[in-house]
C-alpha cells in the first residue's frame, strides 16, 4: 500500500515528517511498486479501479444460464420422443423381415428351378429341389432363372443437429498503419507592416519594502559556555540530537526562566538597526493551557558581565496543536549600536502561566526543531516588496496589412493499413445428443442411418439433462482434464 508523507499543516510548523523519515517512506513506496512489477506482491480486487464492477457485470450475465438450461431440457425431451418412435419402427421392420425370410422349397425335378429371392436389398436364394432317383444320366437341365433382388432396406433416420455454439469474441483490431510523410510546407507570405505602438500606461505605485535578513545565531543547549551557568548562542549550528528543556509552572506564576544563553566575543563593532527575529519551538499540554513566552536581550563585556539596558520582546501566546511541537516567533527592534569587538550578547527565555493550574511546558532546540535568532548583523538585502499594480495599457496601434498566403505543401502519402487482429476463438455450443443409428434394411445389406452428432465429452443421455456447473480455462487445461462431466458446460478461453 502506498504511504503518504505528512507535510504538516503549515510551512515550518514542525508537524510534518522529518526529512529522513520522509525519504524512508519514499523508498518503501518504490519497494512496493517494484514488488508489484516483479510479481512478489499482488493487488486485491478493491485496489484495481473498475475490476469489481466488471466482475459484477459477469455475475449479472449468469442469470441467463437457467434460460439456456431450460432450452436444452426441451431439446433433450424432443430427442427422447424421437428415439421412442425409432424404436417402434425398428420393431415393425423386424417382424416384416421374419415373414419375408420364410420362402417355400421348389418342386423336385432334374434340377429344380431356383426359388425366387426373398424381398430385401438382395433376395435370398430359393431352396434346392429334391434330387430325382438315379438312372441314366440325361442332359443337364436348364438352369432356373435368378430370383429377383430384394427391396432395399429403409434408410435410418438422420440424427438431429446440435444447437450452434455462440460466436467467439472478435479479435482485436490491428494497429493503425504509420502516418504518411507530411508534405513540405508552402513558403510563408511576406509579413505586413507593423502598426504604430500605443502610448505606455502610467506606472503603478511602489510596493512596501521586504524584511531584511542577517546572520543567524543558534541556541546550542548541548554546549556549556566559558561563562558559568550559561549555554552557548553561536552562529555555528551543532550536529547533536534533539535537546529538550522542561519547565514546570505553578498557578499564575510569571517571569519563569527557561534557559540563559551567551555568545562568544562578537568580533565586530556595530550592530545595524533592525529586527532581531527569535524563532523558538515549544509544546504545551493540555489544550486549555494559557502560556505566554518572551525573550530578553542585553550586552555584556568579555567576562560576561552585563551592562546597559535589558530589552524585552513582546509576550507571545504559545499555541496548542494537539500534542505537536509549535513554532513561536517574537521580535526585538534595535537601533544602530556601537559596541566593543570583545563584547558578548546575553539572551534569556521566559514563560508566564496565566492559568490558576500548574502547567508543564517543553522547549526544543537542535536537530529537527532548532531554535535560533535572525539578527540585523551582516545585513543582506531583503526580498523585494510586492510590485505595484501595472498601469493601464496604451491603445493598440492599427494592424499592418496581411501578407499574401503561402502555397500549400503537397499531401503526404497515406500510411500502410494495419494488419487485422487475429480472429476470436469460437464459443463452444451445447451439442445435441447422439441420433440412434438407422436399422438395417431387410435383405443382405440395408444402409445404416447416419449417426447423430456426438458431443465431445458432452451430454449423451437420452432423457432430459440438468447443467450443474460451468468451467472455463485454456485449451491445454481442458485437454488435461481427461474426463468430462455431462452436467458441466465447458468454456475455452
Amino acid at each position: 500500500m502506498i504511504t503518504d508523507i505528512n507535510v504538516g499543516l503549515l510551512p515550518d510548523d514542525g508537524t510534518g515528517d522529518k526529512l529522513r523519515n520522509a525519504f524512508i517512506i519514499v523508498n518503501e513506496n518504490f519497494d512496493y511498486i517494484n514488488d508489484l512489477l516483479n510479481g512478489t506482491d499482488v493487488l486485491t480486487i478493491s485496489q484495481v479501479i473498475g475490476l469489481q464492477d466488471a466482475l459484477d457485470n459477469i455475475s449479472a450475465q449468469l442469470v441467463y444460464i437457467p434460460e439456456i438450461q431450460s432450452n436444452i431440457n426441451d431439446i433433450n425431451s424432443i430427442l427422447f420422443d424421437v428415439n421412442l418412435q425409432i424404436a417402434e419402427h425398428s420393431a415393425s421392420i423386424a417382424e416384416l423381415y421374419t415373414l419375408v425370410s420364410m420362402g417355400t422349397s421348389g418342386t423336385s425335378g432334374m434340377n429344380g428351378s431356383s426359388g425366387t429371392s426373398g424381398i430385401g436389398i438382395s433376395g435370398t436364394s430359393g431352396t434346392s429341389g429334391i434330387s430325382g432317383t438315379s438312372g441314366i444320366s440325361g442332359s443337364s437341365g436348364i438352369s432356373g432363372s435368378s430370383g429377383t433382388s430384394g427391396i432395399n432396406g429403409l434408410d435410418g433416420l438422420i440424427g438431429l443437429n446440435g444447437t450452434s455454439g455462440t460466436s467467439g469474441i472478435n479479435g482485436l483490431n490491428g494497429s493503425s498503419g504509420t502516418s504518411g510523410v507530411n508534405g513540405t510546407s508552402g513558403s510563408s507570405g511576406t509579413s505586413g507592416t507593423s502598426g504604430t505602438t500605443g502610448t505606455s500606461g502610467t506606472s503603478g505605485q511602489k510596493g512596501a519594502d521586504g524584511i531584511s535578513s542577517g546572520r543567524n545565531y543558534y541556541f546550542n543547549e548541548s554546549q556549556n559556555s566559558d561563562i558559568a551557568t550559561y549555554k552557548v548562542l553561536s552562529d555555528i549550528p551543532t550536529q547533536i540530537t534533539q535537546q529538550t528543556v522542561t519547565t514546570i509552572l505553578t498557578s499564575n506564576q510569571s517571569n519563569v526562566l527557561v534557559q540563559r544563553f551567551i555568545t562568544p566575543q562578537l568580533g565586530f563593532t556595530t550592530i545595524p538597526a533592525g529586527i532581531q527575529r527569535f524563532t523558538l519551538y515549544y509544546m504545551i499540554e493540555p489544550a486549555a493551557a494559557d502560556i505566554d513566552a518572551y525573550v530578553t536581550l542585553e550586552l555584556a563585556n568579555s567576562s560576561g558581565v552585563s551592562y546597559g539596558s535589558v530589552i524585552s520582546s513582546g509576550k507571545i501566546k504559545i499555541s496548542y496543536l494537539d500534542g505537536f511541537i509549535v513554532k513561536t516567533d517574537m521580535d526585538i527592534i534595535l537601533p544602530g549600536i556601537s559596541i566593543n569587538s570583545t563584547d558578548r550578547m546575553i539572551v534569556k527565555l521566559y514563560l508566564d502561566n496565566l492559568d490558576s493550574t500548574s502547567r508543564t511546558v517543553q522547549w526544543f532546540t537542535e536537530d529537527g526543531y532548532y531554535s535560533f535568532v535572525t539578527t540585523s548583523v551582516g545585513v543582506v538585502s531583503g526580498t523585494s516588496g510586492t510590485s505595484g499594480s501595472s498601469g493601464t495599457s496604451g491603445s493598440n496601434g492599427t494592424s499592418g496589412t496581411s501578407g499574401s498566403s503561402g502555397t500549400s505543401g503537397s499531401s503526404g502519402t497515406s500510411g500502410t493499413s494495419g494488419t487485422s487482429g487475429s480472429a476470436g476463438t469460437s464459443g463452444i455450443g451445447i451439442e445435441g445428443s447422439a441420433g440412434t443409428s438407422g436399422t438395417s434394411g431387410i435383405g443382405l445389406s440395408g444402409t445404416s442411418g447416419t449417426s447423430g452428432i456426438t458431443p465431445s465429452g458432452g451430454i449423451t443421455s437420452s432423457g432430459p439433462t440438468t447443467i450443474n456447473n460451468i468451467w472455463s480455462g485454456t485449451q491445454a487445461q481442458y485437454t488435461a482434464l481427461g474426463t468430462y462431466d455431462a452436467n458441466t458446460i465447458y468454456f475455452i478461453e
